[in-house]
């Protein structure tokens, strides 16, 4: 699920995407329990917690975790 908010009345800041943990699995090929278990060793980014059972992470802080992965050796 991808959640679009814009931010400010005027529009001039640049939306804000939300995506839930099927999404994050998604664009980074990891599961759900990688990404929990990397969260929890301070390897991911940290999701923001809508409430005590949602949590959606910024794609921001997704796409720039994935730029900065190392590129595979072959």
């Amino acid at each position: 699920m991808i959640q679009k908010e814009h931010i400010g009345a005027d529009n001039t800041r640049p939306s804000l995407c939300l995506l839930d943990i099927k999404e994050v699995a998604k664009r980074t090929s990891l599961s759900r329990t990688t990404i929990w278990r990397r969260l929890k060793d301070g390897k991911f980014p940290d999701p923001l917690r809508l409430s005590e059972q949602c949590v959606r992470w910024r794609e921001d802080d997704i796409n720039a975790w994935v730029i900065g992965l190392p590129a595979r050796q072959k």
